[in-house]
């Protein structure tokens, strides 16, 4: 009985993960205009990737960050780099040439949802 309990919650746990993939590729599809993101550059030493996005429609930082992190998430190279990872965002405006570092020092994971993302960061 336990096993097919364990099986059933496989499935399950199988079915959400599809579905939240479903759901993120849609976001992204939906969101396409609003910033542009480059693939994925690993360093030379492999301990970090290097990305640059650019927020095309000047939205506000948690959508515009919303839409990094979904894109992130969804990203071969990004899912597959390692386990635990930290996104550290450099921020150029465009008005000036100073540039703001937001270096949030959280660990997020492939299953991190953006609220609890969002929720450690909040600014």
């Amino acid at each position: 009985m336990i096993k097919i309990l364990n099986y059933i919650k496989i499935i399950i746990i199988d079915i959400l993960k599809y579905n939240n993939s479903i759901y993120l590729n849609l976001f992204n599809y939906l969101n396409r205009n609003d910033i542009l993101i480059t693939r994925g550059i690993e360093s030379s030493d492999a301990r970090f990737l290097r990305y640059i996005a650019v927020n095309i429609n000047f939205l506000n930082f948690k959508d515009f960050l919303r839409l990094v992190y979904n894109r992130l998430l969804n990203d071969e190279t990004f899912k597959h780099f390692c386990v635990n990872k930290i996104i550290a965002i450099n921020v150029i405006r465009s008005y000036s040439l100073n540039e703001t570092c937001l270096h949030q020092d959280v660990l997020i994971t492939n299953t991190t949802t953006f609220e609890e993302y969002y929720k450690k960061n909040k600014r």
